[in-house]
């Protein structure tokens, strides 16, 4: 009898969405992991986390360039990972091409693509609308290729994924599970102030409403068997999921390590002596703390006049940056370097491995892969003191939780690390401690298996 697990990732990495990237990274060692159980691995690509992951890399590329790169990655890594990627050839190509005219249906630009991404009923109705078109034929491919599928698994939480993974074992009657890297559903942009528009806030409860809604549905009809999760902020800041899941007897779990970085970023670690430079890098967006950045580091000009910010990442809005440069205007900054975005991420770890520490004023995350990489890189790292930071970080060395908001102690902290000599930097890199968190979070093989101990305890059931 051939048997089988299916599982929903988007294995995109070329592209600066973190999520992709970790779908990439641990498609084959689940594929491996489940092959010496004797299951064959199949793959299900929503086709409307292409559209996002094109929009993410279409950053100096015409639309049909970005959705040729984006492809080509995509089964690269699919074809690479072992996986059970015949039916990609015939229906995933044939529900694309459907994307690709949306994509150029208008002028070829970023705002095309940013209309098609729109939230609220809209955007439920045309991932629906457009996701059925392929999920039927895969149906069929799946009947006719397997004696039985054991269990579906979505590697990350993204509406395209969890609504592929609800319509998959509501026909079929089929267990699943999912792993939040980010909070399934929230409602804190009805009350966030760094959304002032009243139709984005409506948008986003009507999004996070079908969420629940189809959360609800799978997980009271017996469907949902395991939640994971990169640490606990995914479960705390998704409203009521924990009280529903637990009610229901859903096992939840946080595997240790939930995320990683490549090894080779150990080769770009600097540990000399270096001047009194910081650096952000990431989505510079009010979430990520870009505001309070400015108001932080005019503190740090006026304690350290020499001192020099270097600003690594995309806008994630033409609003946004307008925002911030006149911001940074009327403080009267001069020592920060916006250096824009990298595409090559060599480039990016050797640029960043030039500055002393890290300063991560985000307010909202599940689990920094920004925090990681610099702690590898050789950084020190001053951030707020969020759930998931506090989580995998409170035990680090080199990183320095400050309480959320508050913007002089941010300030002072920063001062602090920048004025460490180079005696004390050294003591820090080369604490026994750092060295064994590196050792732990340095390999995506510790990622997968300890989040495939959570999946295996289900197939047999």
């Amino acid at each position: 009898m051939s048997e089988a697990v299916i599982l929903i990732a988007t294995p995109i990495d070329s592209t600066p969405a973190g999520g992709f990237i970790r779908d990439a990274k641990l498609l084959p060692y689940f594929s491996k992991g489940f092959e010496r159980q004797g299951f064959s691995t199949v793959i299900y690509i929503p086709v409307n986390s292409i559209v996002s992951a094109t929009k993410l890399a279409i950053k100096g590329l015409e639309v049909n360039e970005a959705f040729k790169a984006v492809i080509r990655n995509l089964y690269d890594n699919v074809r690479r990972s072992g996986v059970d990627a015949s039916f990609m050839d015939e229906a995933l190509a044939e529900s694309l091409s459907l994307l690709k005219w949306e994509l150029n249906h208008e002028e070829p630009s970023i705002k095309v693509v940013s209309k098609i991404m729109g939230f609220g009923y809209l955007y439920t109705h045309r991932i629906k609308s457009t996701e059925e078109v392929l999920l039927r034929k895969f149906k069929k491919f799946i009947s006719s290729s397997y004696d039985k599928i054991l269990f579906v698994y979505s590697m990350n939480e993204n509406i395209e994924h969890f609504a592929s993974l609800a319509n998959l074992v509501k026909a079929s009657k089929l267990s699943a599970g999912i792993m939040l890297q980010s909070p399934l559903y929230t409602y804190s942009t009805l009350f966030s102030l760094s959304e002032p528009r009243l139709t984005a806030r409506i948008a986003s409860w009507q999004l996070n409403n079908y969420l629940r809604s189809i959360f609800i549905d799978i997980t009271h009809k017996g469907f949902l068997k395991l939640i994971q999760a990169v640490s606990p902020a995914p479960l705390t800041e998704s409203y009521d999921l924990v009280d529903i899941a637990r009610r229901h007897g859903v096992e939840i779990s946080i595997p240790v390590p939930a995320n990683a970085f490549d090894k080779e970023i150990l080769s770009y670690r600097n540990l000399q002596e270096k001047e009194p430079v910081a650096v952000y890098f990431g989505r510079l967006s009010p979430a990520k703390g870009v505001y309070d950045l400015l108001y932080i580091w005019r503190r740090v000009e006026k304690t350290l006049p020499k001192a020099k910010l270097m600003l690594v990442g995309s806008f994630l809005s033409e609003k946004v940056e307008k925002e911030f440069k006149d911001l940074r205007f009327r403080l009267g900054l001069k020592n920060i370097e916006y250096l824009g975005y990298f595409k090559h991420r060599k480039e990016l770890f050797k640029r960043v491995a030039e500055a002393k520490v890290l300063v991560y004023p985000s307010h909202q995350d599940a689990f920094p892969l920004t925090v990681l990489e610099a702690v590898a890189l050789g950084l020190l790292c001053v951030a707020y003191d969020i759930p998931a930071l506090r989580y995998v970080y409170r035990e680090v060395p080199s990183v320095t939780l400050v309480r959320k908001g508050d913007i002089e102690s941010m300030s002072r902290a920063l001062v602090e690390a920048l004025k460490t000599d180079y005696k004390g930097y050294l003591s820090v890199q080369e604490n026994p401690k750092l060295l064994r968190f590196l050792e732990i979070y340095g390999s995506w093989e510790n990622v997968a298996n300890a989040e495939l101990s959570g999946i295996l305890r289900h197939l047999r059931e």
